[in-house]
């Protein structure tokens, strides 16, 4: 594909399509995001060429993200709302990848293990949640 480089809206980073197809009628291609070392699915956006990458979310993801829609939740709040009694490998593997990909934001960024630390959605992970409930409907 020679060094086809474009730019993730939603992860505010430049990212390389390694591969191009069409999926019920979309445009689609696999992206690297160099600065998460991560490959994602994309959208390529039609007017800019521009790629909004979406990261594939697991249940735990997805209930994470579902209790941070209603508000800011301290990680005990989250971890209950993932299901779990206490903060599993799982459960901060999700967290952590939601953290890198500015779906999640923490309150407190300056100090990540402070007692009063606290978890907001962001932009991308409102639209992300946007997205797929619309695309479920």
């Amino acid at each position: 594909m020679g060094d086809n480089w474009q730019y993730s809206t939603i992860h505010n980073s430049p990212c390389k399509i390694i591969d191009k197809y069409t999926l019920c009628g979309q445009a689609m291609c696999r992206v690297w995001l160099p600065n998460q070392e991560a490959q994602v699915e994309a959208h390529v956006g039609d007017q800019e060429a521009q790629v909004e990458a979406h990261v594939d979310l697991t249940i735990t993801d997805q209930k994470i993200l579902s209790a941070l829609n209603e508000g800011k939740k301290s990680g005990k709040e989250l971890v209950e709302a993932a299901g779990y009694k206490s903060r599993t490998g799982n459960f901060k593997r999700s967290l952590e990848k939601l953290l890198a990909n500015d779906f999640v934001q923490m309150t407190n960024p300056e100090n990540p293990k402070a007692s009063n630390q606290k978890y907001v959605i962001s932009a991308h992970g409102f639209r992300l949640l946007k997205v797929r409930e619309e695309s479920s409907d």
